[in-house]
């Protein structure tokens, strides 16, 4: 394609973010895409009221016919008229719009003739392009009219005030309508809230983007830095201020330059620590937050703040506060920075904290850099570029990206090539394979989205085996899978971080980590070309998502995940309420990882909860603990319950179920089950079986899926058969064989599967309380409840009962089962 990027020149002219936003943009578009992108920029002036609508009229006439596609990030250059127009929001002229006194939607006092047509003009319901000419008019008839008093005219012209504020906002209402746009993206998640900055109701996705600063690496901790203009929005003075209360010997070093120098300088008079830089090359400026031991930056409602991701590139970590707006949207307290009150004494207290502790400092540092890394002009590019070639009528050429590992000629199985299609387009990213469906979890996702393939296409993005190949299966024409195997990299901290937590953490690594999945990364970047949405499945790619993808999420909570990793790893569960953060990390060395490891990932799904489209989740009781600890109203959580596969005569009398267990090997004895994977409350669950099966002589016990993995190290009593990892069909024939399945579950969030399993397959369930949460099940109905201590005594009293014992609760529950946990008509719930 051709592409416009299209920008006002100030006047006078500066460099600020704006600037770096577009060369940025523009050269990464033409050094490392297939695309070319020219930067045209109009001197735009905006000192008063003739030269702001002056500046609207001139885009308002610029033909860029010859482009593809116009990128637009700024007034007045999004007035630029455009059939593939592409809108990337830094913001809108402030000072009429979030910023804007109080009182200016009030009608100017004894307008002339003129004006007062104008302000019916611009005050009207009317919102078309039609209407330019007439107000360019009406506004030239007004400067050019005699006799008027110049006082006067300079008074119904002030800047601010009534009429500019209701001519610019008539101009952006036409100007960014949604007939004039083909898709709107902000900078941040402060500007996409804002107040008027977008039309009622449309989407908008939340890009943030780089600087442009080449070479920012890390070095010596000299001193205290930050870069900024020296205006009132950015608060140097409250800086200063700050400072001067401090104790630290550290000196402060402050670049840039503005209107309010002199006035800072005044201020810092006396304080020979403080030192003022004035304007520094790139180069200089590069070197500057190499040498600095942290960054303050404290602006007042930030748009983004490229300060935060220029010291964060260069491993620094950023002191911030709670109303600096964007800033805070990738600063986490006590992670990789710190936020706190907008006030001198909290700044200088942070200040000094943070100093004094150099290690906390570095570690910090470390984080901040993890941060950075996440935003990258590919992935801002890749947005655009695909919203401008969908506009354009087609799919885009591809981005520069490395070939990814769903096209590598190692990829095992075909891929076939993808059709145009109306349907809605899901990449669902997990962290395990999910093909063969040999447990609870993969059974979810394997016929949950393969339900969801009726009405929509759907691809799995799920993480290997390591050492395996990377795989492509292909279920049907509309499902399918890719698995790709961890890089080395990712390999050795995940080691270091199972080592220090005791417990197999693949999940929790990737939360950490996933800047260490460069082939996994490569095949989300690019299988989400073709996505319209990307579902969240368990919350541990959340971050990799938020840093790569600009569009719709949704979350399947499988389970409330920070409580069910708390009971894992033995810590307290996290208490309600908790806030999003924008990045997670986590010091091996901290005291009590595994405490902090649980609140990383409280931290992280409240993110999701609250930012993503749809949430599933698998209970009403999930549901409220969901809404309770993440602040989501419940009712917008909905409901997408654990299922089972039926297969169509699941369902055995008793003697052919004991003709069946008989021909498996277990003879004429009665038969118990566990079906279950290596998870830690699972692995707890199956040290029961083996206690209550050396107090039940007279029962056989089977145990299937890969919990078999740990009983391969335990002396089992000679009636417990460890099965391992069985197929679909074995699994069946095993269910069919039961008598009672078993669901001795200590721990846990969600719902069993094991449980619909059982029911589904005619077998009597005995489970704890625990095990039976969250489903439309009633004890003493549909299953025997009961206490772990109490299963042994509850099995010899059926013993004498089987095959098949307590007919009528079974019938009960396998009713149930086959109208409400069925997962095709879970599936087709969802489709609305």
């Amino acid at each position: 394609m051709k592409v416009a990027l299209v920008a006002p020149s100030g006047v006078p002219f500066v460099v600020g973010g704006a600037e770096k936003l577009w060369w940025g943009l523009a050269q990464h578009v033409n050094r490392q895409t297939d695309h070319a992108m020219e930067l045209i920029k109009l001197p735009s002036p905006e000192r008063n009221f003739w030269e702001i609508t002056r500046s609207y009229e001139q885009f308002s006439a610029l033909d860029l016919s010859h482009f593809d596609a116009v990128i637009s990030t700024k007034y007045p250059a999004w007035m630029v008229d455009h059939p593939n127009h592409v809108v990337y929001v830094q913001h809108r002229l402030r000072g009429l719009y979030d910023t804007c006194p109080p009182g200016l939607s009030t009608p100017p006092k004894n307008p002339p003739t003129e004006a007062q047509a104008l302000w019916q003009l611009v005050t009207s319901a009317s919102c078309t392009r039609q209407m330019l000419p007439e107000i360019f008019g009406r506004i030239h008839e007004l400067r050019t009219r005699r006799g008027l008093d110049p006082e006067r005219l300079e008074a119904l012209t002030a800047l601010p005030g009534p009429l500019i504020r209701a001519v610019v906002h008539k101009l952006d209402q036409i100007a960014l309508q949604p007939r004039a746009i083909s898709r709107y993206f902000a900078i941040s998640r402060v500007v996409a809230e804002r107040k008027d900055y977008f039309p009622p109701g449309v989407p908008v996705e939340v890009v943030p983007h780089p600087s442009n600063l080449e070479g920012l690496h890390e070095g010596p901790a000299e001193f205290v830095f930050t870069a900024s203009r020296l205006d009132a929005p950015k608060r140097i003075d409250l800086l200063v201020r700050a400072y001067r209360r401090c104790r630290t010997d550290v000196p402060l070093w402050i670049a840039g330059d503005g209107p309010q120098a002199s006035s800072l300088q005044a201020l810092a008079q006396g304080d020979p620590r403080i030192r003022f830089l004035g304007r520094l090359t790139d180069e200089a400026l590069v070197d500057h937050y190499s040498r600095a031991a942290l960054v303050p930056f404290v602006p007042e409602l930030e748009d983004m703040g490229l300060i935060t991701l220029e010291a964060m590139a260069s491993g620094k970590a950023v002191l911030t506060v709670t109303d600096a707006g964007g800033v805070t949207e990738f600063v986490q307290d006590g992670v990789n920075g710190r936020i706190v009150a907008p006030e001198e004494k909290a700044l200088a207290q942070a200040l000094d904290e943070m100093l004094s502790d150099r290690a906390a400092l570095a570690a910090m540092g470390e984080a901040a850099r993890q941060t950075a890394a996440a935003v990258t002009w590919h992935r801002t590019a890749q947005a655009l570029l695909m919203a401008a070639a969908q506009g354009a009528g087609g799919n885009p050429p591809d981005t520069a990206r490395p070939a990814g590992p769903v096209d590598s000629p190692h990829a095992t199985g075909t891929r076939a090539p993808r059709q145009p299609s109306s349907r809605l387009r899901l990449l669902v990213v997990n962290t395990f394979g999910v093909f063969p469906p040999d447990s609870g979890g993969k059974k979810r996702m394997f016929f949950l989205y393969r339900g969801m393939a009726k009405w929509a296409d759907v691809t799995l993005l799920n993480l290997g085996a390591p050492g395996s190949q990377s795989e492509y299966r292909e279920f049907d024409a509309r499902y399918r899978e890719v698995r790709i195997p961890p890089d080395e990299t990712f390999l050795k901290r995940e080691a270091a971080l199972a080592q220090r937590l005791h417990r197999p953490v693949t999940d929790i690594a990737a939360l950490l980590y996933f800047d260490q999945l460069a082939t996994f990364r490569e095949a989300f970047a690019s299988l989400a070309k073709d996505a319209d949405v990307v579902v969240a499945a368990h919350v541990y790619f959340a971050p990799m998502i938020d840093a790569l993808w600009s569009g719709p999420v949704w979350y399947d909570a499988h389970n409330v995940e920070a409580d069910m990793k708390a009971d894992v790893l033995g810590v307290a569960r996290p208490a309600a309420p908790l806030k999003p953060v924008a990045a997670v990390t986590l010091d091996l060395q901290c005291q009590d990882p595994a405490q902090r490891a649980v609140d990383l990932v409280a931290t992280a799904e409240a993110r999701l909860v609250t930012t993503a489209r749809r949430v599933l989740a698998v209970s009403d009781i999930n549901r409220e603990r969901l809404a309770a600890l993440y602040g989501r109203p419940p009712d917008t959580i909905e409901l997408a319950p654990n299922g089972t596969h039926l297969p169509e005569d699941a369902w055995l009398d008793g003697p052919r179920r004991g003709a069946l267990k008989a021909s498996l090997g277990f003879g004429d004895s009665p038969l118990a089950i566990f079906v279950a994977s290596y998870h830690g409350p699972n692995l707890e669950a199956a040290q029961a079986v083996l206690d209550m099966a050396r107090l039940c002589p007279g029962w056989q016990f089977g145990v299937a899926g890969s919990v078999c993995n740990d009983l391969a190290r335990r002396e089992l009593p000679r009636n417990v058969h460890a099965l391992g990892v069985v197929s679909e069909a074995e699994l069946t024939a095993l269910l069919r064989a039961a008598d009672v399945g078993l669901n001795p579950m200590k721990t846990g969030s969600g719902t069993n599967l094991k449980l619909l399993d059982y029911t589904g397959h005619g077998a009597l369930v005995v489970t704890t309380p625990v095990g039976a949460r969250g489903l439309d099940f009633t004890a003493g109905e549909h299953y025997l409840e009961c206490e772990l201590p109490e299963f042994p005594a509850v099995l010899n009293g059926l013993s004498h009962r089987v095959p098949g014992p307590h007919p009528a609760l079974r019938a009960a529950a396998r009713a149930i089962t086959e109208t409400v946990y069925e997962w095709d008509a879970i599936a087709d719930a969802l489709a609305d």
